[in-house]
């Protein structure tokens, strides 16, 4: 909001004899900046909301990077 009152500061300084363009000017500004307000509010409801569902099943990997762990036959001894 700092920057935008410095965009703003020449233009109110040079109507400030022009009171109906300053309380225009004023007008637009706070408009601007409850519709920020809002749309900040409204946004973080939605994040928060936005949770995925957990499979329903173990996951599969899907590239040739994981090799599947070797099994050991029932009956032979385990060397640890």
């Amino acid at each position: 909001m700092n920057l935008v009152s410095l965009l703003i500061l020449p233009t109110v300084i040079t109507l400030r004899h022009n009171p109906t363009a300053r309380f225009t000017i004023a007008g637009v500004a706070l408009v601007i900046l409850v519709g920020a307000i809002a749309f900040s509010k409204r946004a973080t409801g939605s994040i928060a909301g936005a949770e995925e569902e957990p499979s329903s099943g173990p996951v599969e990997p899907t590239s040739g990077l994981v090799e599947p762990a070797p099994t050991v036959p029932e009956g032979s001894p385990v060397r640890a």
